[in-house]
């Protein structure tokens, strides 16, 4: 038996850490914030009746299925599912839930997205940010009908194609790291976009991104790059993350006159006279080259000379510049 809840404070309640394994009884149905944190709760149940409940926390419980009564709270903007068992979902769990704009179903157990049922127009119309960290998922589909999605994150999943995100046309955040893909490719319709992350996949070409004439922030760290090509529509980026590639010559780079941060640490390049690339780069205050042989090889040369080129350094790998 669950324990009585006292409603007397109903805006937000707070019963986390219970370890009680079930939803408790009695929570006032005027309760606006609930947060259910780590409780062993197995079961979504016993919260049909918050019927004005706007953000649902269930952080850290074990909860494997999302049933229909879900959709009873239909004033959820906010419903955090982070580290349960989630592996199927009810076909109408989501269904006319409209001021949804925040889904966080990181490091559960969804082999496919085709479990969320989000192919209709009426379900989740308003949602801007979904989560997905850390589950089992193959491929990027069913989520045409998210018009108003700004932010998806799929990162650590078993994903092998960037494919089926025409209709994203509003994502200004796409995060894919540490996937299995190989190509940068269809990525045409996203021309909101600002962040695009693919770090530890296995491209191998910078290429395909020319219509992202917005990004401002580009994550291919761990791929197994050889060469800096491919940005010339990259005007505004303003980070670039290359670190731990295969890259041996630094090119390329000149045009980008927006860039203030250039992480090309754990490289081959060797070059000193290849800063010059950077010289006229006004915005950029910090550079990550350590672990290229320009540091390993010539240590007693590395900061000075890189200093001497580069006086508009603020920072230089992890360390400040005075």
């Amino acid at each position: 038996m669950g324990s009585e809840v006292d409603g007397n404070d109903a805006g937000y309640i707070d019963l986390s850490h219970l370890a009680s394994g079930e939803v408790p009884d009695g929570i006032d149905s005027s309760t606006r914030e609930l947060d259910l944190t780590n409780n062993r709760i197995k079961r979504f149940e016993r919260l049909e009746h918050l019927d004005q409940l706007q953000r649902l926390t269930l952080r850290q419980n074990e909860i494997r299925r999302l049933p229909a009564e879900l959709n009873r709270l239909k004033c959820l903007e906010d419903l955090d599912l982070y580290m349960n068992f989630v592996e199927e979902v009810d076909p109408a769990a989501f269904e006319g839930l409209e001021k949804l704009e925040r889904l966080d179903l990181s490091f559960n157990t969804l082999r496919t997205l085709t479990k969320l049922e989000m192919v209709d127009s009426k379900n989740l119309p308003m949602l801007k940010e979904l989560y997905l960290i850390a589950n089992k998922i193959t491929k990027i589909e069913n989520l045409d009908a998210l018009g108003e999605l700004e932010m998806l994150e799929l990162g650590d999943n078993r994903i092998r194609v960037i494919e089926n995100m025409g209709s994203l046309v509003g994502l200004r955040s796409l995060w894919l790291g540490r996937n299995k893909i190989a190509r940068l490719e269809n990525l045409d319709p996203l021309r909101n976009l600002r962040i695009l992350s693919l770090q530890s996949n296995r491209i191998v070409k910078i290429e395909n991104l020319g219509a992202l004439k917005n990004l401002e922030e580009l994550y291919l760290s761990h791929n197994g790059i050889e060469k800096i090509e491919g940005l010339e529509e990259l005007t505004e980026l303003r980070v670039l993350d290359l670190g731990s590639n295969r890259i041996r010559v630094l090119e390329n780079v000149s045009h980008l006159k927006k860039l203030q941060e250039l992480w090309l640490n754990g490289n081959a390049i060797c070059d000193f006279g290849a800063l010059s690339e950077l010289v006229d780069l006004p915005n950029l205050t910090c550079v990550y080259l350590e672990g290229n042989p320009l540091q390993t090889e010539q240590p007693e040369q590395y900061k000075q000379r890189i200093l001497d080129a580069l006086p508009r350094l603020t920072q230089l790998d992890a360390n400040l510049v005075k």
